[in-house]
């Protein structure tokens, strides 16, 4: 038995065929109904405009999305977008259908709307006035309710206010009564209640003055403790501040020490064993700058001791050989730069009878030197090699790219000996 091509009839399943019976029967009913029904009170004209809005709703919202849904006669096939494998590009097509068909249903509804006839149209505008006119007095009687509740609110607010001012005369009035007739009963005890009220006014203020003489020995016992703790803690912050004091200047006294007996022995010879010395010195010592200064030196005279100096011929023949070797050199500064607190400069370390200087030797420096061109200085630190065989390692430490320098006639930079200084000291 060939299956039948229509929605819910396709599969043979009953459940759909029973569902798909139930959808298509009410759409006819409804199509039926909506051509059928009319309303006596008005033309046959606006009966039939009616009619003709209710299927268009029903094309629009139920026809033509049930041919996309189940794929009548292809009919989404033959649509762009839709007919897509790309559930992005079927989304936008699905949204643009949704869109088409609300703006052709509201377009085809204003233009069928116009078909009604004069008489109808000012009908259902009357009737929409009426019932904005309903809702506004309905709003107007909600409004009225609301102030007649609030207002019953008020008056049973007053009235309960009246009962209880009311009470409290009346209660007062009786009050009044009573005392009155009580009053001669009392005359007799007057006197006595009188003085029974003396006499306990008289225990009380004397009770009440010895509890104020209490409170007042009690308070100025409090108060003596107080003063005599804060006299103890300024006492103690006192003798705190005494003791560092002393303990300040018992350092300080020391240091002095140290930095006098420091600088003895370094003025007797014994720079290496005077560091000890200057390094107890502290930084609050008048003479702490003094003493680093002296630790400088030391340090340079210990690294000094016993170096010589090496012949330049001999440098310029193979400086690579002599590399590590600890030595200083003594000349005048023919070129000088710093880079990022490094020194590069030419040292010429040989004057000529003349007073024109040779013997160049390129020399850094980690840190800034307080010397210029044409100072006479001695740099003490290791050889480190011919300059040309160095270069790249230079150019690292100073953290450039290349650099340019004078240098002294007949100078071959290739062979001239370079030499990193640890120390340096200006002599003119």
């Amino acid at each position: 038995m060939n299956k039948v091509p229509v929605p819910g009839f396709r599969t043979g399943a009953l459940w759909k065929k029973i569902l798909a019976s139930v959808f298509y029967v009410g759409v006819i009913l409804t199509v039926i109904i909506l051509i059928l029904l009319k309303d006596n009170k008005i033309s046959g004209k606006d009966n039939l405009v009616i009619s003709l809005q209710g299927v268009l709703f029903l094309l629009f919202l139920v026809i033509i999305p049930y041919l996309f849904i189940f794929d009548i006669m292809g009919v989404r096939a033959r649509t762009p977008l839709l007919r897509s494998s790309k559930p992005l590009r079927i989304i936008i097509g699905s949204v643009i259908a949704v869109i088409l068909l609300v703006v052709g249903l509201g377009i085809t509804t204003m233009f069928i709307d116009k078909l009604h006839s004069q008489e109808y149209l000012a009908e259902q505008k009357e009737i929409r006035i009426k019932k904005e006119r309903i809702a506004a007095l309905e709003k107007e009687k909600q409004a009225e309710a609301e102030k007649v509740r609030r207002q019953r609110e008020v008056e049973a607010k007053q009235a309960t206010d009246r009962e209880i001012e009311k009470n409290a005369k009346e209660t007062t009035a009786a009050e009044a009564l009573k005392r009155k007739q009580d009053e001669q009963q009392k005359l007799l005890a007057i006197e006595k209640q009188k003085e029974e009220e003396k006499a306990k006014k008289e225990e009380e203020a004397e009770a009440l003055a010895a509890k104020t003489n209490l409170e007042e020995e009690t308070a100025a016992e409090e108060m003596k403790r107080a003063e005599q703790k804060l006299l103890e803690e300024q006492n103690k912050k006192i003798e705190e501040e005494q003791r560092i004091k002393k303990a300040k200047e018992k350092v300080l006294a020391e240091s002095a020490e140290n930095y006098k007996e420091g600088l003895e022995i370094y003025n007797l010879g014994g720079s290496v064993e005077s560091i000890d010395y200057f390094k107890k010195v502290i930084p609050e010592d008048p003479n702490y700058i003094n003493a680093l200064g002296y630790i400088k030196a030391a340090e340079r005279d210990e690294y000094s001791s016993g170096l010589e100096p090496y012949d330049y011929l001999v440098l310029k023949k193979n400086a690579d050989k002599y590399k590590g070797i600890r030595t200083y050199f003594q000349g005048k500064i023919t070129s000088i730069q710093e880079f990022k607190n490094k020194t590069f400069l030419i040292l010429s370390t040989k004057q000529e009878e003349f007073g024109n200087w040779t013997n160049d030797v390129a020399v850094t420096y980690d840190g800034s030197m307080d010397a210029v061109e044409g100072d006479v200085i001695t740099v003490t630190g290791e050889i480190e090699g011919k300059y040309s065989s160095n270069v790249q390692a230079i150019l690292i430490t100073l953290g450039i790219n290349k650099i340019n320098f004078n240098y002294t006639q007949g100078t071959n930079t290739e062979l001239m000996p370079y030499f990193h200084a640890k120390y340096y000291n200006v002599n003119n």
